[in-house]
């Protein structure tokens, strides 16, 4: 992993689908984290065979103070006629890590639920419909707003850019982001996930104005 291990206060665990339908937004999702000053943790930035998969995602969730997650994947998989449960699980690890672990800093957890729209989680998943959500409408600059927001209003971090400030940075990002896979001879049609995160770390490093 060649990016920088983060500490709790900075660690964003990202519960999102992990389809092709969806790299929009994983890209844009990550780059906000990423651009507000914090480092999101996923199941895919790991894949040693030596730690079972839900392990991982114990260990990450622990680690995270803060927890981002998607739940527009409803719909029934063509295949297989059945919906996808992985989402709502791993939110429902994270709300049980924040309500039941006797460690002080679990108790800190903060929380932010994603949607097509911000209520249509609330009709298939209605125990936790007292919890406000954010809506994307399958559209990156809207996950790029509701993300920035939320960090912002729950960290209370001054240092988060604008929202407008972010769409910017990241529409040159993109622009630049088949010519830097290029000088690293990645394949820019095939980008897996740590080389994704690695390029947005370095470009960000170089790229973000201080305020």
């Amino acid at each position: 992993m060649a990016y920088k291990k983060a500490t709790f206060t900075e660690s964003v665990f990202v519960n999102f689908p992990f389809d092709d339908n969806y790299l929009e937004l994983f890209r844009g999702l990550i780059f906000t984290v990423y651009y507000c000053g914090f480092f999101p943790r996923t199941a895919l930035e790991d894949n040693s065979a030596t730690e079972h998969r839900l392990d991982k995602i114990y260990s990450m969730i622990e680690e995270s103070k803060y927890g981002i997650h998607d739940l527009s994947r409803v719909e029934l998989d063509p295949d297989n006629n059945l919906p996808r449960f992985n989402m709502p699980f791993e939110l429902g690890l994270f709300l049980g890590c924040n309500k039941y672990s006797e460690a002080r800093n679990q108790k800190l957890k903060k929380c932010m639920i994603l949607d097509v729209n911000r209520h249509r989680f609330k009709i298939s998943l209605s125990d936790i419909g007292g919890i406000d959500g954010y809506g994307h409408e399958n559209n990156h600059e809207k996950i790029i707003k509701s993300v920035r927001d939320w960090l912002h209003t729950t960290s209370r971090k001054n240092s988060i850019p604008s929202t407008l400030i972010i769409k910017q940075k990241y529409k040159i990002f993109l622009k630049e982001l088949p010519e830097v896979c290029n000088d690293l001879q990645w394949d820019f049609n095939d980008l897996n996930y740590n080389e994704f995160l690695t390029i947005v770390e370095e470009w960000i490093d170089v790229n973000k104005e201080e305020i």
